[in-house]
């Protein structure tokens, strides 16, 4: 069974805190073994039940490279919900939207389901990028 796991940015310090998820009031909390924390509700992510190729557990909102899905220099983004795919897979129903993880290619905007972690290695996430601008 896939570990349940959320992440999000305290809204006090700015400090990443992982647990549960809850919604109370319109704000976003993470509760972490029974402590909860106001977070930014726009950095809310969830695991995706895989780890990077270091063990890092790959959460929604993460920045990767590497494995089969690219080259060292085509970074991509974890992403949960619908893409649109035209998978060699798919080669009879091209341009199919599916459900689900992907990885959406920060340069080409290509998106591909996030099957295997082989290979992949998280260098940053979304949120920390922004900051860092």
């Amino acid at each position: 069974m896939r570990e349940i796991l959320f992440r999000g940015k305290r809204i006090d310090n700015g400090e990443w805190v992982y647990g549960y998820y809850i919604a109370v009031f319109s704000h976003s909390i993470v509760d972490n073994r029974g402590v909860a924390f106001e977070v930014e509700s726009k950095t809310i992510g969830q695991y995706t039940g895989l780890t990077d190729k270091n063990g890092k557990k790959i959460f929604e909102g993460d920045i990767c490279k590497g494995n089969e899905y690219s080259d060292e220099d085509n970074l991509f983004i974890i992403k949960y919900g619908n893409y649109k795919t035209d998978d060699w897979k798919e080669k009879y129903v091209s341009n199919t939207y599916q459900f689900g993880w992907y990885a959406e290619f920060i340069n080409t905007k290509k998106q591909v389901h996030l099957v295997s972690p082989n290979g992949i290695e998280v260098i940053g996430n979304i949120f920390d990028k922004e900051e860092s601008e």
